[in-house]
Parts: structure tokens; C-alpha cells; sequence
């Protein structure tokens, strides 16, 4: 008889032991979002590179990019573009589509061009623009102006601001081939979502 209450008291100690084990990954982020509203940033780091390292794919994403933008930890492109590489890998579109934003900024247009088009698939707006530009350009794929076009429309529709702009440039020189001034102006507004105003101004100084 003692034995079996040994047994039962060894078993529930164990589930007891399950039930106080690590948070789980939802509250964890859950934890970190909560972190972020009160900007307790330092905090908030710490708690999604925790979600992060077991397996939350938006954790993994929000990690990255405070690695990738720096202000609360050191600025570390190398380590942020490792996680949106894990997050995107497991589905997540918003990291897929800023991988294939690092490849268009390192001219890997093919590459660039197939992940835009796995976010795109799951109607992730800001990946439909980049893969609409990549037809209208030709750049990783074929090119293809009015797929471009119907793309960049999309996420226009669901209510992305960039590709209303682009939309808005595209439409008024659509009656005639692109010119310059059209083609200046679409490139600058790819540029500056892709690598900031910074880029896009360097872009204008250049083509002066």
C-alpha cells in the first residue's frame, strides 16, 4: 500500500512540475507585446529572443528586427538576417518578404523575386508590391508589366500606401510607354520601402 502512495505522490510532483515549467511561447510574446506598449524595450528584447529561440515565428521576426534596426541592442544585420531567415522558412510572410528585400538590396533579383512571390501567395500586401515591381522590371523573372501592374493593384486594394502611390504614378503614364520621370519616380518609392529614405535619396543624387 505504501508503495502505490509513493507512486501517486512521485507522479503528481511530476505534473506539478510540468504545469510550473517554462511559460508558454504564445504568453511569452503575449509578455513581450505587453513590454512594448509600456516601452520597456530592454525588456520586450528579452523576452522575444526567449519566444524566439523556442520556435515562435513572429517572436523570431520581431527579434530580427530590432537586431536589424539597433537602438535597444547593438545593431547586428548579420544576426537579424539568420532570423527572419528561420521565421521565413516556417511560413511567416512578413519575414519572408523582408528576406527578399536584403536580396534585392544585394541584387539577388531571382532570389529576391521567389520569396516576394511565397509571401505574396499568402496576400501579404507589401510582398505583392516588391513582386509587381520585379515584373515591371523584369528582375528575377520574366518581364511582365501588366502582372506587375494587377499586383501592385492588389496590395493596393488591401490598403497598402506604397503601392496607392506607385498605383497612382503607374496609371497616369499608362496611356504611353513609361518615361523617365515615371520610371524615376516608381524606382524611388521601391527604394525607399526597401532600404529606407536614405536609399532613396541617394538614389535621386544619383540621377541627377
Amino acid at each position: 500500500m505504501k508503495g502505490w502512495i509513493v507512486v501517486a505522490v512521485v507522479v503528481l510532483a511530476a505534473r506539478i512540475a510540468v504545469a510550473a515549467g517554462p511559460a508558454p511561447i504564445a504568453d511569452l510574446r503575449a509578455q513581450a507585446e505587453a513590454a512594448v506598449a509600456a516601452r520597456d524595450f530592454p525588456h520586450a528584447f528579452k523576452l522575444f529572443q526567449k519566444a524566439a529561440e523556442r520556435g515562435d515565428i513572429v517572436a523570431q521576426y520581431r527579434l530580427a528586427n530590432a537586431l536589424f534596426n539597433g537602438g535597444v541592442v547593438r545593431k547586428n544585420a548579420a544576426l537579424a538576417e539568420q532570423w527572419y531567415q528561420r521565421s521565413a522558412e516556417k511560413g511567416y510572410a512578413p519575414s519572408q518578404t523582408m528576406v527578399g528585400r536584403l536580396l534585392l538590396l544585394k541584387k539577388d533579383y531571382a532570389g529576391a523575386a521567389r520569396w516576394f512571390g511565397i509571401a505574396a501567395n499568402q496576400g501579404h500586401a507589401q510582398a505583392q508590391v516588391f513582386l509587381g515591381f520585379c515584373y515591371l522590371y523584369g528582375r528575377g523573372v520574366s518581364k511582365d508589366p501588366s502582372r506587375g501592374v494587377r499586383l501592385i493593384r492588389l496590395a493596393a486594394a488591401a490598403g497598402d500606401v506604397d503601392a496607392k502611390r506607385s498605383l497612382a504614378i503607374l496609371e497616369k503614364g499608362s496611356s504611353k510607354p513609361m518615361s523617365r520621370k515615371v520610371k524615376f519616380a516608381v524606382t524611388a518609392i521601391l527604394l525607399a520601402v526597401a532600404g529606407g529614405a536614405g536609399l532613396a535619396l541617394a538614389f535621386k543624387r544619383r540621377a541627377r
